[in-house]
């Protein structure tokens, strides 16, 4: 899964009308539960102790069964790699 640091999220906007990620924009008012989990959105995938474990986040780190590339990454190159700096800019990341 490809998503951004807490701070990208924070820095990232829409269209300059919402300060934060697109990802935020839906978490915090388009969804029907006001802060509804959003698969990609940092926080959302914190504080969900089965996704901490699937991502190996949390304590069961040993188990992890899928990975996070949490942009933007030092690499710029390969498929654990990112450079986008908003959420809807991974489908924009150079080939690997």
């Amino acid at each position: 899964m490809f998503t951004m640091r807490r701070d990208w999220e924070e820095a990232d906007s829409v269209a300059g009308l919402y300060r934060k990620s697109l990802l935020y924009l839906i978490h915090r008012a388009l969804e029907p539960e006001r802060d509804a989990p959003i698969l990609g959105l940092g926080i959302s995938i914190r504080e969900d102790p089965k996704l901490g474990d699937l991502f190996g986040l949390g304590p069961a780190a040993c188990r992890r069964k899928g990975e996070i590339v949490w942009s933007v990454t030092e690499a710029t190159t390969g498929v654990s790699a990112s450079t986008s700096r908003t959420h809807g800019g991974f489908d924009n990341d150079p080939p690997p």
